[in-house]
């Protein structure tokens, strides 16, 4: 079964209303762990081995927390047909942010 279709047999057994808050939940364990990340990244540690393994850690957690918000998105695209809507607004966001930051440095 391929990923695709994997996505939309969950989402299709839970349906939107159990898939909503599911994304509330995950998206909120996301952020935990990105402000970990950013803790352990920031921390000054003298012990670099430490320093790294801390990092290590936070990044394997943050990577676990992101592949789910990413499987829940997937979901809420398939059962609101929301796709193409959600892409358009993804370019629309990306331009605008690469106009902040030519602005930001003076054009370059």
């Amino acid at each position: 079964m391929t990923d695709n279709r994997k996505i939309v047999c969950i989402a299709e057994h839970y349906g939107l209303a159990h898939q909503l808050m599911k994304t509330a939940e995950e998206a909120s364990e996301l952020a935990q762990a990105a402000l970990k990340m950013l803790d352990a990244v920031q921390e000054d540690f003298n012990d670099e081995t430490a320093h790294a393994d801390g990092v290590a850690l936070a990044r394997g957690a943050l990577i676990d927390e992101l592949a789910d918000v990413l499987i829940m998105a997937e979901q809420f695209c398939y059962l609101t047909d929301c796709e193409a809507a959600v892409r358009g607004m993804m370019q629309i966001k990306l331009d605008r942010q690469m106009e902040r930051i030519q602005k930001e440095t003076g054009g370059q």
